[in-house]
């Protein structure tokens, strides 16, 4: 193998690359690129066994090849290299040579057969979805993902799409996000199946795939990416680019039914108010102290103004924000972080906040006369409090 890059194109090619390497040291080939070339360039490949991404890099063939590269070692060196070209030199002992004006290095290869069997990256059934609305269902719900919960399911993004609509749900036990948007989907399935999929995507997946979309929400002309799936795996395809990564296979729990109940307290105020004062809470509740407990806020509902207060082992703290509140005193206690990660996901300039007890779950949404980008409906449980 033979080819010779644009500096600057390798190293934006394979920056994306990178989120697909695995770190576990447990199979050699799944640390590396796997190399192909094809016409007008090269195809390069990262897979960890759970995701991976593909992309089509431009370059001069000289030699055919197919091979793997040590990621993190190809990396390092064609950043480190000073000219406008790179030249990668491939023997038939797979001793790989990277040249660059004067400075060369070199490394170990490994067949291209080597890697791991990677899935199907077609498939019958797909739709697009403008990338502008994805990320921002993604924003408001990923924070509520779960991190290595004994329940599968709880770690990945709950995904509905139907006619017309978009749901995303992330939950953690002690956060729920539902957030959905009404949108023009285009189903491009080619098994005719009507358009209504259900499937999960693991919390690690979400958190690159939100790097590859575009924030554009407004325009004639909004930016799309071409979803597929499979029985297996989900698919994501930009113009050169394509994400791929495993679907949870378990059955996602009942999140209309977390959510109902009837709340006869509410309040409603100004977001950015109550997540300053949040914030400034977190002087008391996130103080490190040997041996100490991280302690709770305390939201005191009743009057024309929340209440907000927490003590630790070395101090205090007090503040008020002006709200409108309709119902019985509450006095309720939260982890203060899940709180403030609940608020800066809502868009709403005010939100109402809506309880039924000290013991139950309250639920945040933008208050009525809101106007957001997409709907959207947050839950946070209470911590019992103690002196």
């Amino acid at each position: 193998m033979r080819i010779i890059f644009d500096r600057s194109t390798v190293i934006a090619a394979v920056t994306p690359l990178m989120c697909a390497v695995s770190n576990k040291n447990t199979l050699p080939a799944i640390e590396g690129i796997l190399m192909r070339t094809v016409p007008g360039g090269i195809e390069m490949t990262t897979f960890d066994l759970e995701k991976g991404v593909r992309l089509f890099c431009s370059a001069e063939v000289l030699e055919e090849g197919y091979i793997i590269l040590n990621a993190q070692k190809f990396y390092a060196t064609i950043r480190a290299m000073g000219g406008r070209q790179i030249e990668l030199v491939v023997d038939k002992n797979l001793g790989a040579t990277i040249l660059s004006g004067s400075s060369s290095y070199q490394m170990q290869a490994m067949r291209g057969e080597d890697f791991p069997g990677m899935p199907v990256l077609e498939s019958e059934r797909s739709f697009l979805l403008p990338q502008g609305i994805l990320r921002a269902l993604i924003n408001q719900t990923a924070f509520a993902v779960a991190v290595n919960d004994q329940r599968a399911a709880l770690n990945g993004c709950f995904f509905r799409v139907t006619e017309g609509q978009l749901l995303l749900v992330g939950c953690d036990s002690f956060r729920l996000a539902k957030c959905s948007a009404d949108i023009s989907i285009e189903n491009l399935s080619a098994d005719g199946r009507a358009l209504d999929f259900s499937f999960i995507i693991p919390g690690k997946t979400l958190a690159e795939l939100i790097r590859f979309l575009d924030d554009k929400t407004e325009g004639d002309e909004l930016p799309e990416v071409r979803v597929y799936l499979t029985r297996k795996h989900v698919i994501f395809r930009f113009d050169e680019l394509t994400l791929f990564s495993r679907i949870i296979d378990s059955e996602y729990l009942d999140y209309n039914r977390v959510l109902s109940g009837s709340d006869a307290n509410h309040a409603t105020l100004d977001r950015q108010e109550l997540l300053g004062a949040l914030e400034r809470a977190t002087l008391v509740t996130e103080e490190k102290v040997v041996g100490a407990v991280r302690s709770w806020v305390k939201l005191t509902f009743g009057g024309p103004k929340l209440e907000i207060s927490s003590i630790s082992s070395t101090g205090r703290i007090y503040d008020e924000v002006e709200n409108y509140y309709y119902g019985e005193p509450i006095e309720i206690g939260f982890n203060n972080r899940y709180l403030i990660d609940t608020l800066r996901a809502c868009t709403a300039e005010r939100v109402t906040l809506s309880l039924t007890s000290p013991l139950m779950r309250m639920v945040v949404e933008p208050a009525e006369d809101e106007a957001t980008l997409t709907d959207q409906v947050f839950m946070v449980v209470p911590v019992r409090m103690h002196d």
